[in-house]
């Protein structure tokens, strides 16, 4: 199961959110899921995005495009 990070509760999320974050939970403790996160827009408008998911980073990738740990 990913490790959750809430902004709120998520039985007060709507029932599309919910049926997506049941979909994500399947998701191994590797992964870390962000439910609900502020953003500014083209229009420099904040708003509110539903799901960032953070997960493991290919070692390989990561040190040929330098996000490798130094």
């Amino acid at each position: 199961m990913p490790r959750w990070i809430y902004t709120a509760p998520p039985d007060s999320c709507a029932e599309s959110e919910q049926a997506v974050a049941a979909f994500f939970s399947v998701l191994g403790p590797e992964f870390s899921i962000r439910w609900g996160f502020p953003y500014e827009d083209q229009g420099s408008v904040w708003r509110e995005g539903d799901f960032i998911i953070q997960g493991p980073v290919d070692p390989i990738r990561a040190q040929t495009s330098g996000l490798a740990a130094a």
